[in-house]
């Protein structure tokens, strides 16, 4: 990766502390841990003023006067007893916990990190006069650190960032530069430092775990990386550091929030939020792209897009988890277990569903319309007249996915007519020879003829069993004095018609 040293000359002048008044406590920093036996006390006061420094340890408090230097600057080596030291100089105190060998540091203290390894190095940096060196911050940082753009493809000035110009140029702001408890003598813990300018993130619900446990640093690069917001990569580059949800799918079919402009922060933020950072909860967040299917939704139960739906997977398979069948069956899971097999549940559930449709059974279209696709649908033509069922669809007899009989039937004839019709076997004892072979023997289950939905016009139909000579007038069907099911008189005659020879 090339890299570029970035310098930015800026003047800056050192504040001095010893405004008349002021007492100013340098160093060390509140609540560390040192295995040294001496800690390097130094402030600022009033020029020709006396010094005093309090150190209470074990019980025992001593003072000592501390060391005076040009422009009212001071210091003073003060020794260390095992375990807690209070240091106080004009009321400003410190704490400082001297560690035995092999101890780690008491909860709330935290190991002093020294600038260079050393507090005596000031020449370093200073001047005799203690006015910092090369103009002040950055150049004098710069003598010994490196600012590097994380991005090869970097062209611009690096003061057109405004994170770099207004914090990058500007070390003290962010670092000590004498000593700190916080690693990379920061001046505060890191998630708290950025807070005094982002705003506290810690703070909000559902925290990304990256952010927990690297803060900022984790995904950002605090002074320069030369890519938006200070990350130290493109987003989705940075996110793939920890997540590989997406990486698997090609280029071209990935979804296109994660393909274009703000990649993964466009439906997740990356520093906190409700489920998996989410930006808005789910359908509503689904729903700034595709309101038109999260409007027609897929029943009350399946609120959430994704139990169907990997918006990390390929768009070419809809972003469908799997198979779309075998996720339907996840919930449906009675489909198709009947002993007859619907032939068109081996070409997947979209042969005649839509998950998204309004209409009932998220079916693609009505009935029979849907069944016509596949099956020939019967249309009433001249004297023959529909079965009535079919005003209710085809699913009214047969079942859509299986039955128990050929067919696709839930049960055969008379079982399945009885649903609707009333058992014509009530009508009498003697029961039609033809109803033992089932309704079908007589009736077409689709269209058929006037009355009773018949195969054949009822005078071609009878006479396919029967031997008919004419004896009542043309116009007069059989079942105008037979009954056709059942009957208790002679020749299934209908009550109140007496049989005649002639």
């Amino acid at each position: 990766m090339a890299k570029r040293l970035l310098r930015v000359v800026l003047a800056a002048a050192l504040v001095s502390a010893s405004a008349a008044g002021a007492t100013e406590l340098i160093q060390p920093p509140n609540r560390v841990a040192v295995r040294d036996n001496h800690v390097l006390v130094f402030g600022s006061d009033r020029p020709g003023s006396k010094v005093m420094i309090q150190v209470e340890a074990g019980g025992k408090t001593r003072a000592a006067e501390a060391d005076k230097l040009p422009g009212g600057r001071f210091f003073a080596a003060i020794a260390l007893a095992p375990g807690r030291n209070r240091i106080t100089v004009a009321g400003k105190t410190r704490e400082v916990y001297r560690l035995a060998e092999g101890e780690s540091p008491p909860e709330g203290f935290r190991p002093l990190e020294v600038h260079a390894g050393s507090l005596l190095r000031c020449s370093n940096c200073h001047l005799s006069d203690f006015a910092i060196k090369g103009g002040g911050y950055p150049d004098v940082c710069l003598t010994c650190h490196t600012i590097e753009s994380q991005n090869p493809a970097f062209r611009d000035d690096p003061l057109a960032d405004r994170h770099f110009r207004s914090a990058g140029v500007r070390c003290g702001k962010c670092h000590d530069p004498h000593a700190s408890g916080n690693p990379n003598l920061l001046l505060a813990d890191t998630q708290k430092l950025c807070a005094r300018c982002h705003g506290d993130r810690g703070t909000m619900e559902g925290i990304h775990p990256a952010f927990e446990e690297g803060s900022c640093a984790a995904c950002h690069d605090p002074h320069f990386s030369g890519y938006p917001n200070q990350l130290k990569g493109t987003v989705p580059q940075v996110c793939a550091e920890c997540h590989d949800e997406g990486t698997d799918v090609p280029a071209d079919q990935v979804h296109p929030p994660v393909a274009e402009g703000r990649a993964c922060a466009t439906c997740h933020d990356p520093h906190a939020g409700g489920n998996s950072l989410l930006r808005a909860p789910l359908p509503k967040l689904c729903a700034k792209c595709h309101a038109d299917q999260v409007a027609k939704g897929h029943g009350e139960d399946l609120a959430e897009c994704t139990q169907c739906h990997d918006p990390h997977g390929d768009v070419e398979q809809t972003l469908a988890r799997g198979d779309f069948s075998q996720q339907c069956a996840e919930c449906h899971d009675d489909v198709g277990t009947e002993p007859v097999r619907h032939d068109a549940l081996d070409e997947g559930c979209p042969t005649c569903h839509d998950p998204h449709t309004p209409r009932d059974k998220r079916l693609k279209a009505d009935q029979p319309e849907l069944c016509a696709d596949c099956h020939e649908v019967p249309e009433a033509s001249g004297d023959r007249a529909l079965h009535p069922a079919l005003e209710d669809g085809c699913t009214g007899c047969h079942g859509p996915h299986g039955g128990a009989q050929e067919k696709l039937l839930a049960q055969g004839p008379p079982d399945l007519c009885l649903d609707c019709h009333d058992d014509p076997r009530e009508n009498g004892k003697e029961i039609h020879p033809a109803l033992e072979e089932g309704c079908f023997a007589c009736h077409d289950p689709h269209v058929g003829f006037f009355p009773g939905v018949l195969a054949a016009p009822q005078s071609e139909l009878c006479t396919e069993c029967h031997e008919i000579e004419p004896h009542a007038p043309e116009a007069k069907p059989c079942s105008s004095c037979h009954d056709p099911h059942a009957s208790d008189e002679p020749h299934f005659l209908r009550k109140g018609i007496t049989a005649k020879r002639r």
